[in-house]
């Protein structure tokens, strides 16, 4: 458990431990700011010599996961849990204004005032609330950060047809590079081409056998379940496919609106760097972690050095 530390004028410092904190609480040299999590301000002009601290974001619709990282421990971490309800009550409200408007309850239709929908680059408002929920929390982080690491999208389409693992140094060579593993879920819908199953482990199957000289590509590469898998290497059924192109497009909208907004707005918190959705998932499964939003922003916020950091796990 840490406690957070900001100096006189709120600029946040290096968290302390709670031994640390009673005593500057009995001596009257610090004051509670906030409980939830616990902060402490100080009451005397000190230096702000901070250690880097990076904040590991990894944004999703519902759920964003949320680390930060310092001197090889986790300072702090957590999930955003996103609003869902915004886009059914617009839709209601909509509904509400045509029943007055049609008992001539309310004003007529008006088009000309709507200024709002007319700007270059406006958001939509449940897209624009789920962004300013992210941004809101990072506000309120009481840490220096250093550096801000937000995953962007799933795959890298530039790499789809020349899958090359320099740079990568923590993925297994053995393994089908993640890049591609993951669009080729992500073309078939994360569902099995032979039996149409949904929410079932899924593997990635090369039409034209490596053995027989075909190549780790996304057009040799078809989606599969565990079980149609081993039976089509088995020989018990036999697959009639020519692999898919022609996807880029689709898997380039996969992006998350909004994220455009989210990183104008935290380049004035600290620097901004992005990476890969595979990246990630890579990373996770070769330190063995399992899957959690906020385990998913651990990832993010060490991919770049590739250092393991223990996870603190909580225990009443």
């Amino acid at each position: 458990m840490l406690v957070y530390v900001i100096n006189k004028n709120g600029n946040p410092l290096m968290p302390c431990k709670p031994a640390k904190a009673r005593k500057l609480l009995r001596a009257g040299k610090a004051k509670i700011v906030n409980r939830c999590p616990f902060t402490i301000q100080l009451q005397w002009d000190c230096e702000e010599n901070v250690q880097p601290v990076t904040l590991g974001i990894d944004k999703g619709s519902h759920y964003t996961g949320l680390c930060s990282v310092g001197f090889g421990q986790i300072l702090l971490s957590g999930i955003i849990n996103h609003r869902t309800d915004i886009k059914d009550k617009m839709t209601a409200r909509r509904g509400n204004r045509c029943q007055r408007r049609y008992r001539k309850w309310y004003r007529p239709k008006r088009f000309l005032n709507r200024a709002t929908s007319k700007h270059s680059g406006r958001l939509q408002p449940s897209i624009k609330a789920n962004a300013e929920e992210v941004i809101r929390v990072v506000r309120q982080i009481p840490l220096p950060l250093s550096q801000i690491v937000i995953e962007d999208v799933q795959v890298d389409i530039a790499r789809l047809n020349n899958p090359d693992l320099l740079g990568i140094e923590y993925q297994r060579s053995n393994r089908l590079d993640e890049n591609l593993r993951i669009a080729t879920l992500m073309r078939d819908k994360y569902q099995c081409i032979s039996c149409g199953k949904k929410k079932v482990q899924l593997q990635a199957h090369h039409i034209v056998p490596q053995n027989q000289g075909g190549k780790d590509t996304i057009k040799n590469l078809i989606t599969l379940c565990q079980s149609c898998h081993n039976k089509v290497h088995q020989g018990q059924i036999t697959l009639h496919a020519d692999g898919i192109s022609g996807f880029k497009d689709q898997i380039a909208q996969r992006t998350m609106q909004g994220k455009s907004f989210i990183y104008q707005i935290l380049e004035n918190f600290a620097p901004v760097f992005k990476v890969f959705g595979y990246q990630t998932a890579s990373f996770r499964k070769y330190l063995s972690l399992p899957k959690e939003h906020d385990v998913d922003a651990l990832c993010v916020a060490t991919l770049d050095k590739g250092t393991k950091v223990p996870l603190f796990v909580w225990q009443p």
